[in-house]
């Protein structure tokens, strides 16, 4: 059947996409730097709103150039958030981040055919879900939202050991019915459904063909 097929084709376990994600991870941190310096001004400024709102403007003056730092460091905390979030996006569309196609990986159905947009959404919101709704905290303030992306950050974590399991999913793939191939395995998946096709069009009697048909 169809998810048999699947299983045949080797599917990438915990130590290629702890790869995949590291590089994922030094990109992010880089373009993380380039938000944090670009804008630091205004993260140095909501810190400093921040701390005159919670703290009291006497305080203020004597953090100094603390309010710098801190500002820094919440840029680069969103930064890296927003450069993450994209690529959970780029998942959403092309079934690939920038570490999976550098390892010439991308994330396709269960059964090995090409994931539609609807299953590659569900596992990007829910793989993703704790940045997405963090980034709506910090947008908005509203504390639901940071709620929501801690108890999505806990499972998600807890969810990415199920790939030690011999499907080679983790929690968000088992629920979006999605897996992670190499491109040259799904090549030649397609190749294979490709060529057992024209054998069955040429061995199968035209007579018989007709009859299915009718």
């Amino acid at each position: 059947g169809p998810n048999d097929r699947g299983n045949r084709i080797e599917r990438i376990g915990l130590k290629k996409r702890y790869l995949a994600f590291t590089i994922d991870h030094v990109i992010a941190w880089a373009g993380g730097f380039a938000i944090a310096f670009a804008n630091q001004d205004w993260f140095i400024r909501h810190i400093a709103s921040f701390v005159d709102k919670y703290v009291g403007a006497s305080d203020m003056e004597l953090l100094g150039g603390v309010l710098e730092i801190y500002g820094l460091l919440f840029g680069l905390i969103t930064g890296v958030s927003i450069v993450h979030a994209l690529f959970g996006i780029g998942e959403m569309i092309w079934g690939s981040s920038p570490g999976k196609y550098f390892l010439k990986m991308h994330i396709r159905s269960a059964n090995g055919d090409n994931a539609d947009w609807t299953a590659l959404c569900l596992r990007s919101l829910i793989k993703n879900g704790s940045l997405y709704f963090g980034l709506l905290y910090l947008a908005t303030g509203f504390a639901f939202w940071a709620w929501i992306s801690n108890i999505d950050g806990l499972v998600v974590t807890v969810g990415v050991f199920w790939i030690l399991d011999a499907k080679r999913q983790t929690l968000y793939d088992k629920i979006a019915e999605t897996a992670v191939y190499s491109f040259s395995q799904t090549k030649s998946h397609v190749l294979e459904q490709s060529v057992a096709s024209l054998v069955k069009q040429v061995t199968t009697p035209r007579g018989m063909e007709d009859k299915k048909r009718g």
